[in-house]
């Protein structure tokens, strides 16, 4: 497929928030790869929704800014599939090299205001309904208390693979979902380094269900005040079929 540089649409360390966002937004909606090699730091506000077929690689030195969106009940996710919104699996997508400041930016809740937020998705980095995924280099070290760096659910066939997370927060959240691996890891968070949960609160993964052949392999946690906590967290439990009348 043919590559793209996203400057190209205006992608600009000197651009703002929303200018960014909406470039990168024009230039993944245009193009099947999507590339940033211009060092620098870039502001982005609001969400990118990530399309089937999309490969997105940021060089290093790159370097993504979150900045609050003026209406705070609408911010969301960074980065999201197109599909989890409608429930359309999306796939073969790769999003490599974002090196993402959170800078103080959290998603809302989910309101009647907002179409951009989904309940219990609260990944800076989310994918819901997706099939053959790669997330690869991503750096993130000042996750807060609510957001998670990475999170999938309802997924097959996804690769994690030399991430370095840090911070308050889960680093890579799984929900529903088989096949995936993660590898070549470093973390330093609380609550979980590493989330398998077949089962969670409501606000913390979006759907219930099996989690089922994965390797976790040369993953490492580093110390850190405040954030020895769990390094692999598996939660299992069951979920009751919806049914007329359920309360």
């Amino acid at each position: 497929s043919e590559k793209i540089n996203a400057e190209k649409f205006g992608f600009l360390p000197s651009a703002s928030g929303e200018e960014n966002t909406a470039a990168l937004q024009s230039a993944i909606d245009a193009y099947e790869s999507v590339e940033v090699t211009r060092q620098g730091i870039y502001d982005m506000a609001g969400t990118v929704k990530i399309p089937s077929d999309t490969h997105i690689k940021f060089a290093d030195g790159v370097i993504l800014r979150r900045t609050p969106l003026a209406d705070s009940r609408l911010e969301g996710n960074l980065f999201i599939n197109e599909g989890a919104f409608s429930g359309r699996f999306n796939e073969n997508i790769t999003l490599s090299g974002a090196h993402i400041c959170v800078n103080g930016v959290e998603s809302a809740g989910a309101s009647p205001e907002s179409e951009n937020i989904i309940t219990g998705l609260r990944g800076h980095i989310a994918f819901l309904y997706v099939k053959n995924l790669a997330v690869e280099d991503i750096t993130i070290t000042d996750l807060m208390k609510k957001d998670y760096a990475i999170q999938i659910s309802d997924f097959e066939n996804v690769k994690v693979l030399r991430v370095h997370l840090e911070g308050m927060k889960d680093g890579v959240h799984f929900g529903t979902g088989r096949n995936f691996v993660v590898k070549d890891s470093r973390f330093r968070t609380f609550d979980d380094a590493i989330a398998i949960n077949c089962a969670d609160y409501s606000v913390s993964n979006p759907n219930f269900g099996s989690i089922s052949d994965g390797l976790i392999e040369n993953c490492v946690e580093l110390p850190g005040y405040k954030t020895e906590s769990f390094f692999i967290r598996i939660l299992t439990g069951t979920a009751r079929e919806w049914q007329e009348g359920m309360t």
